[in-house]
């Protein structure tokens, strides 16, 4: 429905709205002037609220394009972890979040990158298909969504430095 909005913005939302109309009914039974403080005090405490539960999972870029040099390296999400080889190598342990979104348990093989698409090719077989975007002004590694605009976000697999 909306790209990169993930239910944790609906919930912080949610719970921005409720502390903020709180706090302004409260200042109704007040002085008017009291009663406009506290209801730019509800309202200061819903943005502020909802910018701190907030997850960034909003997608800045999806068709990003990182250099050579920053693709080798370890990049994780959890527990979970990828490991990019410089020579061309690549190991997979994902759980969670991660495992349901790339679909693969362990894997080890090749990995290849053409644009803003990383392909992994198990040595049994299977590929999986990932692709770099920007979350967070961070590149990160996440499925190939198929359609954007439906695509359920999550951080995806950040470079671990």
């Amino acid at each position: 429905m909306f790209s990169g909005l993930g239910t944790g913005f609906w919930i912080a939302a949610s719970l921005a709205l409720l502390c903020g109309a709180a706090l302004a009914a409260s200042g109704l039974r007040r002085p008017r002037r009291m009663r406009r403080v506290m209801g730019g005090a509800g309202l200061l405490g819903a943005v502020v609220l909802a910018g701190v539960l907030v997850p960034r999972t909003s997608v800045e870029a999806w068709n990003a394009v990182p250099r050579t040099d920053d693709v080798p390296g370890e990049w994780r999400a959890g527990a979970s972890w990828l490991k990019l080889r410089w020579d061309g190598t690549y190991e997979l342990h994902a759980q969670g979040t991660a495992l349901r979104r790339i679909g693969m348990r362990q894997s080890a093989g090749r990995w290849s990158r053409d644009d803003w698409n990383l392909h992994l090719a198990d040595n049994a077989g299977p590929r999986i298909e990932l692709r770099f975007v920007v979350i967070g002004g961070e590149y990160r590694i996440v499925e190939q969504p198929g359609d954007p605009d439906g695509w359920r976000a999550w951080p995806g697999l950040a470079r671990d430095e």
